[in-house]
């Protein structure tokens, strides 16, 4: 495994200033974090803006094997003008993704929308759980389409168990489709769920072959804080580096941290160094 961390870490810089923080510090592989790809995208076309950024990382050393798909994209969305946008705007960044070079990119599947106009009726339906999981399907479909022959394979961020993603994938049946394991995630919503929810290690050894990247993140149950471990959250790291070395995972060990607003950029720096120590100290485990 390799250590990483995304590039939202420094979310209040721009791309290249956070990635030259990044290359002092000696991280040289990165998840490229939403808000730096938005930035990115918003400066031009995808294979222009990609190909002028490669050459400032390629200068420091720095490549981005992963990276984090629109945040806040809901791929559940009903049919209509509103989902059609979104997946073409979703396309838009595999576009960028690809001319990048990225190798796996990280969505979260769509969830509920309020609901959709029933035929002849004055009140919106809500949207059963069979129709979120054909709309999932439905646009996971489009999008593994738009990225096959690239470099990028999506990866989906789970929620309680690797099963409910399973069978998403296996619906889709694409090749470019697999699971990042959000450490927090898992630790929340079992928290939250308990009849649906996994140990660390069941869910990795359940993903197998299909868990591509992670979010090495923790939290106290509370909600999705983004902890280094160790802070005091409920993930069960030995379990966690077990289940990896179990399923041969030799990818990205890419932590998902913030950059807290307002916290000088020295104290940032600083917290880098204790995450790559840590990051040490998991990776003795796992021998």
């Amino acid at each position: 495994m390799h250590k990483s961390v995304w590039t939202n870490y420094f979310h209040d810089l721009s791309p290249e200033e956070g990635i030259r923080l990044f290359a002092g510090k000696g991280w040289r592989l990165l998840e490229l974090g939403n808000e730096q790809a938005a930035d990115l995208l918003g400066r031009g076309e995808p294979e222009t803006t990609a190909a002028e950024f490669l050459r400032f990382c390629d200068d420091l050393g720095v490549c981005l094997p992963q990276g984090h798909l629109k945040l806040r994209a809901n791929i559940a969305l009903p049919p209509g003008p509103e989902r059609d946008a979104e997946l073409n705007e979703l396309k838009r960044w595999l576009d960028l993704f690809a001319a990048l070079g990225i190798t796996y990119g990280v969505l979260h599947p769509g969830v509920p929308h309020l609901g959709r106009q029933a035929a002849g009726a004055d009140q919106t339906e809500p949207l059963s759980a069979q129709d979120v999981f054909g709309l999932n399907v439905d646009a996971l479909g489009t999008l593994t389409e738009h990225a096959a022959g690239g470099p990028t394979t999506i990866c989906l961020e789970n929620g309680p168990n690797a099963a409910e993603l399973l069978k998403l994938i296996e619906a889709v049946g694409a090749e470019n489709l697999g699971i990042c394991f959000d450490t927090g995630h898992l630790a929340l919503t079992r928290e939250r769920t308990p009849e649906k929810g996994q140990t660390d290690r069941e869910f990795i050894r359940q993903a197998a072959d299909r868990l591509r990247a992670l979010h090495i993140t923790d939290n106290d149950g509370s909600r999705d804080q983004h902890l280094l471990p160790f802070e005091g959250g409920k993930v069960d790291w030995p379990g966690v580096m077990r289940g990896l070395r179990e399923v041969g995972y030799g990818g990205l060990f890419n932590f998902e941290i913030p950059g807290e607003t307002g916290c000088p950029v020295e104290e940032r720096l600083d917290k880098l160094d204790r995450a790559w120590e840590i990051a040490d100290q998991l990776m003795a485990l796992e021998e």
